[in-house]
């Protein structure tokens, strides 16, 4: 600017040497000089906002809105925030961090839920670009920006809204963070929804909280300081499993609402199966003693059907060798085994004795058992009661099935 201001006066110098100056040129070049003043009148403010620290933009900036806490500026967590306390002030009544003063403004956040929060200053430049100190003030004091573990912890209340203040040295821009550390299903009523089975889940629980009005499961060790909850409603009646590690973890099932709610079912380091039923609302509290915890849920099939029928007769050798059979109606399990037991009572003596069999899982599937008697007493042609008991399981759950028939046993 100096330089053009200086060739600029020696072109006028030249022109008035060379040229004859009329009136009106003569007011031209007059005007090319009050443009020299200016010029010189530049240079001189540029001068002065260089000494104070201050660029052109920052000498004409207008407030920043969130400049007073009355209009502090809402934030989400979980990103980098970033502001400007160029044309920021301060206000007498700003809380102060070691007596360190600049311009501030505020930010808000609203929490919803009880979460471990973090907050940290980040960097802060002049509009040079030259680093500047800073501060941020926050819900548990101030953070400073010296030092690699520098950031503030708190817990937050639902409903509370929470202000900071970002105070910086010179006017600037200036970043910081506001991040949620507990997991996103810390509380109740951040429960995570399960909308798909089969639904597995792990989640960093070191910094997960436990609210004052989570419930105290009735397995395990109790309530630990750390809780993780989640949700689900099913669509049909059935049964749901669930399973979650290490085995140091609870799980623990209720029905009904925050403050009112009732236990359906709790295991402490082993699976949990719990009868559902279509759209009630299942909530599901994981209580961690680790700092990885990881969840399983599906839907189970239903428990298999299962009945027994006898034929009315069987057959028995001279040597006392009992046969009968009959039908075992069997759905939903893969094979079913059963166990039949007879006794006969004759003129002199009891006769007793029994086999077992596994049959493949079908309608009607038939079933044959021989055996003799266990207690040396032969099975002779004539009446004989049978009775019989069979087991199905599946992943939803055993069925069992039993029957009694009086036998008329025919000689083989």
């Amino acid at each position: 600017m100096r330089q053009y201001c200086v060739r600029r006066r020696h072109q006028l110098a030249a022109d008035r040497e060379t040229l004859e100056i009329s009136p009106g040129k003569r007011d031209r070049h007059e005007t090319e000089g009050e443009r020299i003043m200016r010029c010189r009148h530049l240079v001189a403010a540029l001068l002065l906002l260089a000494m104070f620290g201050l660029s052109p933009a920052a000498a004409y900036a207008s407030t920043p809105s969130n400049d007073e806490r009355a209009n502090a500026q809402s934030v989400v967590p979980g990103s980098t925030i970033f502001g400007t306390t160029v044309g920021a002030t301060g206000s007498p009544d700003d809380p102060t961090c070691w007596d360190f003063v600049g311009p501030t403004i505020w930010y808000s956040f609203t929490a919803t839920q009880s979460a471990l929060m973090e907050y940290r200053i980040g960097s802060a430049t002049t509009p040079d670009g030259a680093s500047m100190n800073r501060m941020l003030w926050g819900p548990e004091g101030c953070d400073i920006s010296e030092g690699p573990d520098h950031g503030v912890q708190f817990t937050t209340t639902p409903g509370t809204t929470y202000y900071f203040m970002v105070i910086t040295a010179l006017e600037g821009d200036v970043q910081w963070d506001l991040w949620q550390l507990s997991p996103s299903n810390d509380d109740f009523d951040a429960a995570t929804v399960i909308t798909t089975t089969p639904f597995d889940d792990g989640q960093w629980a070191l910094y997960a909280t436990k609210a004052a009005d989570d419930p105290v499961p009735s397995c395990g060790p109790g309530l630990s300081s750390r809780t993780l909850w989640y949700s689900f409603v099913p669509q049909t009646d059935g049964s749901v499993g669930l399973s979650a590690t290490p085995t140091s973890t609870t799980i623990a099932t209720f029905v009904g609402s925050r403050g009112s709610l009732d236990e359906v079912g709790c295991s402490y380091g082993e699976s949990l199966t719990i009868d559902v039923r279509a759209g009630t609302t299942y909530y599901f509290m994981i209580v961690a003693r680790d700092d990885w915890v990881t969840l399983h849920l599906d839907i189970l099939p239903s428990k298999p059907v299962l009945s027994i029928t006898v034929n009315p007769v069987g057959k028995v050798t001279s040597a006392g060798v009992v046969t009968v059979g009959g039908t075992i109606n069997c759905v939903g399990a893969d094979y079913a085994d059963a166990n039949f037991w007879a006794t006969q009572t004759n003129r002199r003596w009891v006769s007793a004795g029994g086999a077992t069999t596994s049959v493949a899982c079908s309608q009607a599937m038939p079933w044959s058992v021989s055996f003799t008697s266990s207690n040396g007493n032969l099975f002779l042609p004539g009446k004989a009661t049978l009775s019989g008991n069979a087991t199905a399981c599946n992943a939803g759950g055993c069925a069992s099935a039993a029957t009694s028939a009086v036998v008329t046993l025919k000689p083989k």
